[in-house]
């Protein structure tokens, strides 16, 4: 008899232990003890302000005359990042940037020039989403950039060239989307504009992303 209650309780054990383990794995399944961790990247395109004007009146003032001036102001970015969810409604992101070459090119009747320039740098901002909107966020925070052009120049057969790297601190703001594709992956847009890029009041950038985030 002692031994058949030993045995009944045995078993009732048992069957309490893998209920209790055939409940917790839709819980691990579903991502409800993920980490608070995240990582991801963003591919982004940013149109850059038309400086024709510009250039041509520091032309002139340099030169005294008006050139012609090309400006490729469609240029793509990159961006990777990594977060930590503080709560439901805060995150804090450090990231990475950096845009392709963009590029000017002007000429007049005896001379010619064309710039090429890129910036990058790193992020820190906070993310805030409403409790009412929580796929929706807003974001804000410091940059510090970095902008590199090289000028190459000819007048005659005098060819010159030469680099100028400026550095400085800035501000990033913006808002966004993000859509779950399950309880690990999301997909989010995001418009940011990053103002004072290298530390310059006129540099600014006004950037469109589409990109992914996973979390642990």
């Amino acid at each position: 008899m002692k031994l058949l209650r030993t045995t009944s309780l045995l078993g009732l054990l048992l069957m309490s232990t893998a209920s209790a383990v055939s409940a917790a794995e839709p819980e691990s399944q579903h991502g409800l003890q993920q980490t608070p961790f995240y990582f991801g990247l963003d591919v982004a395109y940013l149109r850059q302000k038309n400086q024709t004007r510009d250039f041509k009146e520091a032309w002139f003032d340099e030169f005294g005359t008006t050139p012609s001036v090309k400006q490729d102001r469609n240029a793509g970015a990159g961006r990777i990042f990594a977060g930590y969810s503080v709560n439901e409604n805060l995150s804090l992101e450090l990231a990475y940037f950096k845009t392709t070459k963009e590029k000017i090119d002007a000429s007049d009747n005896i001379r010619s020039a064309s710039i090429k320039y890129d910036a990058k740098g790193v992020e820190l901002s906070g993310l805030f989403s409403p409790s009412q909107f929580p796929n929706f966020f807003v974001k804000a925070g410091a940059i510090y950039s970095e902008l590199d052009a090289r000028i190459s120049a000819s007048a005659g057969n005098n060819v010159g060239s030469s680099s100028v790297n400026d550095k400085g601190w800035g501000y990033v703001a913006g808002f966004g989307y993000k859509y779950p594709i399950n309880q690990v992956v999301d997909i989010k847009a995001t418009y940011a504009y990053y103002g004072r890029v290298a530390g310059d009041s006129d540099s600014h950038l006004n950037l469109l992303s589409l990109g992914f985030q996973y979390h642990f």
